[in-house]
């Protein structure tokens, strides 16, 4: 499949490095301003951006924007990743969760791992030099020509009979994002859908083993910790083809027992890949915050841990006090089209 590279940012040492990369692989950097989608095809692109000093890029963003002016949808039948190089030690984290959360929302699929950073100096290739025994150039050569590799040859399948994985840490039944989730659960024909409460005092945190003893309880199917998390929600989640986390918003963040299922998901991660498996989300704010809440998914689950993030796979909603989810305008059609976007991606 036929991959465009799209660089935005100066011409300089940067750009000619990733270029002789990809023109190795029979690609080459392009000008955004050449950029046409077939509308009626299936797009495939990775976007090269320089970060200016407070962490951002202007030609990317006014671009971005004329695309989401010109079509709220533009990336449908798009996968999409994202090469992002910052002079600093900062920002590329933050960008790309951002980012990746904007073209999702515009309708394109993120395959785990598409997202390549480089800060300051390459700093934080020190440790894929040490693992697979190459230079700072070496493991830039491997990433980028990886990620070209995974995107371009990527076929989407779906599984007969897929396996739903609800998870919900919620602690009463007047939830609204319970609540919502409800509405969505009644649009789905499906019976193989499992839904797992992480209670109050099951959910015990990763306390970062070494990574030669998590290897270890890795080998053996276990963790050090034990408990819940390990005899029953691990197994599901390994099982499980689509994972939807039901995530009411806390200060603007998962909460915390949510948070605890994610840190231990890397005794299953080293011996497990997720890049098969895919993710939606429910999100339920007061009043602001359900994009920090989604890109907190997108940064430890699509870009750390490798899962596969669906086209829209997030459906918001304002809501405060108990049972007001019912009165929100439109939320039943909401609710069914999310439904029916799941239902569509997965059966």
């Amino acid at each position: 499949m036929a991959i465009e590279c799209l660089y935005f940012g100066e011409k300089n040492a940067f750009s000619k490095r990733i270029n002789g990369i990809v023109e190795e692989v029979g690609c080459r950097l392009e000008n955004p301003s050449i950029h046409k989608k077939d509308e009626g095809g299936d797009y495939r692109g990775i976007f090269v951006i320089q970060l200016d000093e407070l962490g951002g890029n202007n030609e990317f963003h006014n671009w971005l924007l004329s695309k989401k002016r010109e079509s709220p949808s533009y990336f449908d039948k798009s996968i999409v990743g994202l090469i992002i190089k910052s002079d600093c030690v900062y920002y590329t984290k933050k960008f790309a969760s951002n980012i990746v959360f904007l073209l999702n929302e515009m309708g394109a699929r993120i395959l785990g791992h598409s997202v390549i950073e480089f800060i300051k100096n390459y700093e934080n290739l020190k440790k894929w030099e040490l693992a697979e025994n190459l230079s700072t150039e070496g493991v830039i050569q491997l990433m980028v020509r990886r990620l070209l590799n995974r995107i371009s040859e990527y076929s989407y399948t779906k599984k007969e009979v897929p396996k739903i994985l609800v998870l919900h840490a919620g602690t009463h039944e007047k939830s609204n994002t319970l609540a919502l989730w409800r509405m969505v659960r009644q649009h789905i024909p499906h019976d193989n859908i499992t839904e797992f409460h992480v209670e109050e005092g099951t959910a015990i945190d990763c306390y970062g083993c070494s990574f030669d003893t998590c290897t270890y309880y890795s080998t053996h199917n276990s963790c050090l910790y034990g408990g819940v998390i390990t005899e029953e929600l691990l197994p599901l989640i390994e099982a499980s083809d689509v994972i939807v986390w039901i995530c009411p918003n806390y200060n603007d963040a998962i909460s915390a027992k949510l948070s605890a299922v994610i840190n231990r998901l890397t005794v299953l991660y080293r011996r497990v890949s997720f890049n098969e498996k895919k993710i939606y989300t429910l999100i339920v704010s007061a009043n602001s915050g359900s994009d920090s809440v989604a890109s907190q998914l997108i940064d430890a689950l699509i870009i750390n841990k490798g899962f596969q993030l669906p086209p829209n796979f997030a459906l918001t909603a304002l809501a405060s006090d108990q049972g007001s989810i019912l009165k929100v305008p439109s939320i039943e059609k909401e609710s069914e089209s999310f439904a029916q976007r799941l239902v569509a991606e997965c059966l």
